[in-house]
């Protein structure tokens, strides 16, 4: 049989170096869709996340 998540070594580290590689150089426009758009859209019930854009202020796109 395959092996059951989670893995026992643990991979948080190379999930942060992956969201890195993924997101560092993309768009800001990108970004704020992604990680504040769709979330609040699978998420309704959420607490609501910091304002789109304060990752990079002088250049948010909403």
């Amino acid at each position: 049989m395959g092996q059951r998540l989670p893995a026992h070594g643990g991979t948080y580290g190379h999930t942060q170096l992956t969201l890195h590689n993924l997101f560092d150089s993309a768009d800001q426009k990108v970004k704020d869709r992604i990680m504040h758009g769709t979330f609040e859209e699978l998420f309704p019930g959420s607490p609501k996340l910091p304002a789109v854009g304060t990752e990079k202020p002088a250049i948010a796109t909403v």
